[in-house]
C-alpha cells in the first residue's frame, strides 16, 4: 500500500504560467521542471493588459527560456475584432516569427479555420497553437469540432470541466485515440455561462492605454461580478475552479495545468503557483482566485474548505446551483458562522 500511495504521489503536472516581471528570480524557488511555458500578451493585437515595461518583459522571458527551457507562449486573445484586423494577419505572423514564440493562443476561430498554422510554422516549424479558453469547449461536440474542423491538437477546455469530470473523462478518452494535448484553467474564478464575461473581454480587448480606465473600471467594479461576490459571497464558491490540493482528479486525463494570476503581485504569483506544484492547501482561498470575494471566504485557507467536504463534492456538480444543490452555501455557512 505505501508503494502504490508513493506511485500516485509522484505523478508529476505539468503548469503553463503567467508571465508576472521579476520573475526570474522567484523560478529557482519552484519547481522549474514542471513549467511548460509563460503566457503574456504584449498589446499589439488587441490586448489592453499590463505590458510591464516592454523589452524588459521579453529580455526576461528570452533568459528564463535560454535558462530553464521554458517556451515562449504569446496571447493574442481579443474578443472583438475591427474589419481591417483581417488585413493585418500577415503582420501577426510576422510578430509571431519577431518575438520568436513557441506557443500562441488565438482566440479568433475564423484563424484556427483557415488553418493559419501552417503559415507559423513557415516561420517556426515546431510552433505549437492552442485556442483560447474562452471558445467555451464544454461539450464532447465541441472537441471533437476543434480538432475535425479546425485542426487543433492542443486544445484548452472549458473552465467549467473543473466541475464535469464525467465529461472531461470522454475527452480524453477521445484524446488519447488522436494525440490532442488537454490543457485546464483552474484558477480564474469566472462565473459559468457569466452574463458579464463578453464584456469584461471586450473593455480588455479595446481599451488602450491613453484611454480613462477609471470610467472602465468603476463599471466593472459596480455593475459586474465584483459587486456580485460582494452581495452574495457564497456564489465566490460555485465558480469553476480546482483546488491546489484536488488537482490529483485531472491524473491521466490533463496535460497542463494552466494558473491564471497575470497582474499579480510578484509575492502572490509565487504562492499561487508553489501551491498547485505542491498540492498543497496551506494557501488563503483569496489568494488563488483572480476574482474578489468576501473577506471572511477569502482568508479561510484551502484546507479548511477541503475539511467541509468541499473537493469530494464539487468534482461532478455539473453547476446546478440551487437547483438540484446546495452545497457550497452550506460550506459558506460553516465558514462564516467561526466569524460571527
Amino acid at each position: 500500500m505505501e508503494l502504490l500511495q508513493g506511485h500516485v504521489m509522484s505523478i508529476m503536472h505539468k503548469f503553463s504560467i503567467p508571465y508576472t516581471q521579476g520573475m526570474m528570480e522567484t523560478l529557482p524557488h519552484l519547481d522549474t521542471t514542471t513549467i511548460t511555458d509563460i503566457y503574456f500578451s504584449d498589446n499589439k493585437f488587441g490586448s489592453a493588459r499590463s505590458i510591464f515595461n516592454g523589452k524588459e518583459m521579453f529580455d526576461e522571458l528570452y533568459a528564463i527560456r535560454e535558462k530553464y527551457g521554458i517556451k515562449v507562449h504569446y496571447l493574442v486573445n481579443p474578443s472583438l475584432y475591427a474589419n481591417e484586423f483581417y488585413e493585418q494577419v500577415p503582420d501577426l505572423i510576422q510578430h509571431i516569427a519577431d518575438i520568436d514564440a513557441d506557443i500562441v493562443t488565438l482566440n479568433n476561430t475564423y484563424l484556427l479555420r483557415a488553418n493559419i498554422i501552417n503559415d507559423f510554422k513557415v516561420k517556426k516549424p515546431a510552433i505549437e497553437l492552442k485556442n483560447s479558453v474562452n471558445n467555451l469547449v464544454r461539450t464532447l461536440k465541441d472537441f471533437v469540432f476543434m480538432h475535425q474542423v479546425l485542426n487543433m491538437t492542443s486544445i484548452i477546455v472549458d473552465r467549467s470541466l473543473n466541475r464535469d469530470l464525467d465529461t472531461l473523462k470522454k475527452m480524453s478518452d477521445y484524446a488519447k485515440q488522436h494525440d490532442i494535448k488537454i490543457t485546464m484553467l483552474v484558477n480564474e474564478g469566472c462565473i459559468v455561462d457569466c452574463k458579464w464575461k463578453q464584456w469584461d473581454d471586450i473593455i480588455i480587448s479595446q481599451i488602450k492605454f491613453q484611454d480613462n480606465r477609471e470610467i472602465t473600471d468603476n463599471v466593472h467594479e459596480k455593475l459586474g461580478c465584483i459587486s456580485y461576490f460582494k452581495n452574495q459571497p457564497a456564489e465566490w464558491l460555485k465558480t469553476a475552479f480546482t483546488l491546489p490540493n484536488d488537482i490529483s482528479k485531472f491524473d491521466g486525463m490533463v496535460d497542463t495545468i494552466k494558473i491564471a494570476g497575470r497582474g499579480f503581485p510578484i509575492n502572490r504569483w509565487f504562492n499561487v503557483i508553489d501551491a498547485y506544484q505542491k498540492q498543497s492547501g496551506n494557501i488563503r482561498f483569496g489568494e488563488i482566485l483572480s476574482t474578489t470575494g468576501e473577506t471572511a471566504l477569502a482568508i479561510t485557507t484551502v484546507n479548511q474548505i477541503t475539511d467541509l467536504g468541499f473537493n469530494e463534492l464539487t468534482k461532478n456538480c455539473k453547476t446546478v446551483c440551487g437547483i438540484e444543490c446546495n452545497h457550497c452555501d452550506k460550506i459558506y455557512k460553516q465558514i462564516t458562522r467561526t466569524f460571527v
